[in-house]
């Protein structure tokens, strides 16, 4: 419990403390344990760092969009078939 727990709080304080590519890590390992929380962060690092006209499109909420169904496809494959046997 208290791994999930910080692993999620290492996502949320890394989209605004550590660099980018290190965050995405962070966001990858936390949406394993809740899947959910790749889509939160893409949105929230859209939120705070989103420039109008850079992109036609909100870029981190689509890559979020993406790290949530990876990981949920991850995340049910491994609770069917390894925490369910």
């Amino acid at each position: 419990m208290l791994v999930r727990a910080s692993t999620i709080l290492l996502a949320l304080v890394g989209v605004v403390a550590f660099p980018w590519p290190l965050t995405v890590v962070f966001v990858f390992i936390a949406a394993l344990f809740l899947p959910p929380l790749a889509l939160l962060c893409g949105v929230l690092y859209d939120i705070l760092y989103f420039v109008p006209g850079a992109y036609p499109f909100p870029l981190a909420t689509l890559l979020g969009l993406a790290g949530f169904l990876v990981a949920e496809v991850v995340h049910g494959f491994v609770k069917t078939r390894i925490m369910g046997a």
